[in-house]
């Protein structure tokens, strides 16, 4: 699950420290095309919106054995990119968290760290 597949929640667990509701983006597009990819990140986030707003996210988990979380419950969207963010990028992602944050959301974005196998 891509950016490739905009009308899909990539990954919704629950964090158990904290009890908040992750929905993870997987976003493995490079920039070359900044305002394509941003395009599309953008209606990929307004998908993870709409399955908040609608309470499907909260649907969900309910369906999920041994997780008990309630409406309400703080969720946090956070992305996963494969590649770091140009200025344009960084703008939009400025934009779109305090969308979030008026919506009651978190938004962050992460590069994606593969684990140490020396370990």
């Amino acid at each position: 699950m891509t950016l490739d597949k905009v009308e899909t929640v990539d990954w919704l667990s629950v964090d158990k420290r904290t009890r908040q509701i992750c929905l993870t983006v997987v976003d493995d597009w490079d920039w070359r095309s900044e305002r394509d990819h941003v395009a599309r990140l953008q209606d990929k986030l307004n998908v993870y919106l709409a399955f908040v707003e609608s309470g499907e996210v909260y649907e969900r988990l309910a369906e999920q054995p041994g997780e008990i979380v309630l409406p309400g419950t703080q969720v946090r969207v956070e992305i996963v990119g494969k590649h770091g963010m140009p200025p344009y990028a960084e703008r939009f992602l400025e934009h779109a968290t305090m969308v979030f944050r008026e919506a009651g959301l978190a938004l962050s974005y992460r590069l994606f760290q593969p684990a140490d196998d020396d370990e």
